[in-house]
Formats: C-alpha cells, sequence, structure tokens
C-alpha cells in the first residue's frame, strides 16, 4: 500500500462561499478523484488533478482552476492562472453523491491547525452525483488522463432542464461546430467532441447558448423510453505566444498523446529544442505541430514552419 503525504504550500487561492481554500500546483497529477473528508470547505465534495487543471466538484457544479507552472531548479511556481465556476442552474436538492473504484492508495494531510489534519484520505476512479436533476446523474471519470464527464438521461427525464451557468471566465460560447468554449486569461478551454448515444445508436448533439453565461444542450430526436448518454471531453491545456495563434485540429494516437495542428503569428511559439523550426519565419501565418503526453503534462515536441 503506498501513501502520500502533501504538504500544502500557498499559490492560489479559491472562495467557496465566503470560506478560502488555499490549492497548490506542487501535488502531482492524480487520475484520481480526492475526497473531502474535512480538510476543505464542507460543499467541495471531491477535487481532480491533470495537466494545467484543477476542477473541484462541489454541491453546486464544477470550479475549474486553469494554471501554467514554470519551472525553476526543481522548484514549482504559478505564472499565472483563472478559476472558472460551472454551476448547474435549478438543480435538484436531493442530489447525492457517489463515489467508485477505491483506490489502494491514500493521502495525508496536513493543514494549518490540527482541526485540519486529515489521515488516510480516500482516492476514488470515478464520482457519479446522482439526480442533479430529476431523471439526470452527471458521472466523471478519467480517459486517457484526460477528465471527462457523461450525463445519463433515463428514460422520461427532460433533456431541456440541463442548463449549465458560468462564472469568472473572459467570454463563453457555443462555437459554430456546438462546442463549449471557455475564454480565460490564459488561453481557450473547450468542452468538445460530444458524443450522445443510446445503446449503439448515436445521436446528434451540441453545447447551445441559452444567454447571461448559460448554456445548455440541443439533441435531435431520441427514444425518449431509453437511456441517454451525453459525454463531452474537456480539453485543458494551453499553448501559445505573443500573436495570434488559431488552433485547427485536435487529435489522439493508440497510445492517447495529443496532438495539436493550426496556425500562428507569435514568433515566441513555444517550440522544443531540436524542432525543424524554433522561429517565425515573417508573414503573415506560420503553421505549427504540437504534441503532448495523453494527461497535456508534457509537450513532447512543437514546431513550426512556413515562409515570408
Amino acid at each position: 500500500m503506498r501513501c502520500f503525504i502533501l504538504v500544502t504550500i500557498m499559490f492560489a487561492n479559491i472562495v467557496f462561499a465566503n470560506q478560502e481554500i488555499t490549492t497548490t500546483n506542487q501535488i502531482p497529477t492524480t487520475n484520481y478523484f480526492i475526497e473531502n473528508q474535512g480538510q476543505w470547505p464542507n460543499e467541495v465534495k471531491y477535487l481532480a488533478r491533470i495537466g494545467g487543471m484543477d476542477a473541484w466538484i462541489t454541491t453546486e457544479g464544477v470550479v475549474y482552476n486553469f494554471f501554467v507552472i514554470d519551472t525553476d531548479e526543481e522548484i514549482f511556481t504559478t505564472s499565472k492562472g483563472h478559476v472558472v465556476k460551472s454551476i448547474f442552474k435549478d438543480r435538484s436538492e436531493v442530489q447525492s453523491f457517489n463515489p467508485r473504484v477505491l483506490s489502494e492508495s491514500y493521502y495525508n494531510y496536513y493543514i494549518g491547525n490540527d482541526n485540519k489534519w486529515q489521515q488516510n484520505v480516500k482516492l476514488f476512479q470515478e464520482v457519479r452525483v446522482s439526480n442533479i436533476y430529476e431523471g439526470i446523474d452527471i458521472r466523471y471519470y478519467f480517459d486517457k488522463g484526460l477528465l471527462r464527464y457523461d450525463f445519463i438521461v433515463y428514460p422520461g427525464a427532460d433533456v431541456s432542464n440541463l442548463l449549465i451557468a458560468y462564472e469568472g471566465m473572459d467570454g463563453v460560447s457555443a462555437s459554430s461546430s456546438g462546442e463549449l468554449e471557455i475564454n480565460t486569461l490564459i488561453g481557450k478551454v473547450t468542452h468538445g467532441q460530444i458524443l450522445a448515444y443510446q445503446e449503439s445508436s448515436e445521436v446528434s448533439c451540441r453545447f447551445t447558448e441559452r444567454g447571461n453565461s448559460e448554456l445548455g444542450f440541443t439533441i435531435n430526436e431520441y427514444d425518449k423510453t431509453k437511456e441517454l448518454v451525453i459525454d463531452p471531453l474537456i480539453y485543458s491545456t494551453f499553448i501559445g505566444g505573443g500573436g495570434d495563434d488559431n488552433v485547427i485540429g485536435v487529435d489522439t494516437d493508440f497510445e492517447g498523446n495529443v496532438y495539436i495542428t493550426g496556425q500562428t503569428t507569435s514568433s515566441d511559439y513555444p517550440t522544443t529544442l531540436g524542432s525543424y523550426d524554433r522561429t517565425h519565419n515573417g508573414g503573415t501565418y506560420d503553421a505549427f505541430v504540437s504534441k503532448f503526453s495523453s494527461d497535456l503534462s508534457t509537450s513532447i515536441y512543437s514546431t513550426s514552419i512556413g515562409g515570408s
């Protein structure tokens, strides 16, 4: 059995219901949901940490802490970050939180006064919140190191009840392709690749703006007597320079590595040592290709190419 001891160093603060908690980017990325056993405010239920993002699952929804970190002589410091809060509007008051797949590993927290010290904090691979709306659950889990969530719509439930409000961002919208796009100080976060399905049949689905930074779903006709699953993917890495960077394509390989391609005018677009081209070549745009590890925490290679 493995034991991880977490020593908290203050980098950024997040406020829940007038209570302040400290977060640290020194804790390594984990493919687990860390249970709140008293080390955080009561409205926090679980914390998930992946490359460039903390996701706090709360009684209202999810609080995302997006960040970019710099490494200086093996000491991690936060260079910049942005907190965005998502809230399930008009949600049920009788929802329940059900963790699944308990890990043999656990965390110990020694934060501030000893009343915040918690030992044997449980880790889970999945969290399911039942009845966020009448007849609708949400399932949080990891896939190839990325955070995913499924809305599970049971027979007879009304999908139009699903309404998500966003606070703290620079802008939120549904793209022309029906993806959710959140603008932050450090880049754009996308909830995309939406797959909705019933049994083996795919159903067309897209995010739809409802006004006042609120979004829901538009879904084609489906069999309301059968269970429906809505499954978006969160892209949460940030890459770019001081110019105009446009991502055109994102894909993964069989090992889960992530590839991003697009166009850039940035003279400081991040490239890796030994890449074919490390500078902008004048003119309008250069093309770029960047490869990341499956958890988006490591840049494997990045290069640009272009001419005058």
